[in-house]
């Protein structure tokens, strides 16, 4: 398993699988036995694995998945989003975040998503690492643009006092963030 997350009951959520197909894992006892569960479905998106951070369950019970792979319009470029869930992983949408754009150069992977205290997500995702907000529980989001961040592989995650929790490498560093991840510090 991968990609852990808590959802709302106490239980863990992880994303588990090989080959390309990935499924949810439920563990009612803290991770030391793990129930299969539905497959997670990224169409259109192909070769998809699962992003940089956490499952997130929202308070109205979506389950969120950071995630990158090909999109059918730019098969030759990473591109970036999320695959929600409004019933427990038996139906899933994706949201594209970031599309790869060769003529530019743009390519997008190592998504992360926080669910800051008002509901807004935040997404960072490599390169760079770009910042896009989503208002509606990730079903779009904003153009991503430099967060001002030069790091990969990160998480993210909102600390009890509403400041925004970034740990990245190359090298390994830390920033925060108090204003919803436009400026860090």
């Amino acid at each position: 398993v991968s990609h852990m997350g808590v959802l709302l009951d106490g239980r863990l959520v992880a994303v588990s699988g090989e080959d390309g197909e990935m499924r949810l894992a439920y563990s009612s006892d803290q991770g030391k036995t793990w129930t299969a569960g539905n497959q997670i479905d990224h169409l259109p998106m192909s070769s998809a694995a699962a992003g940089e951070g956490r499952i997130l369950q929202l308070n109205d019970g979506t389950l969120v998945i950071p995630l990158f792979g090909y999109l059918p319009e730019v098969p030759g470029g990473l591109s970036a989003g999320v695959v929600r869930s409004s019933d427990y992983g038996a139906t899933w949408s994706l949201s594209v975040i970031g599309r790869a754009n060769p003529e530019e150069s743009k390519y997008f992977s190592e998504t992360t998503v926080a669910n800051l205290n008002d509901g807004t997500l935040v997404a960072l995702i490599r390169p760079g690492l770009n910042r896009s907000v989503s208002t509606d529980r990730g079903k779009t989001w904003s153009t991503p643009v430099a967060s001002g961040l030069g790091g990969t592989h990160c998480s993210l995650a909102q600390l009890a006092d509403g400041v925004l929790l970034c740990g990245y490498h190359r090298p390994v560093q830390l920033a925060l963030s108090a204003d919803g991840g436009n400026t860090w510090y």
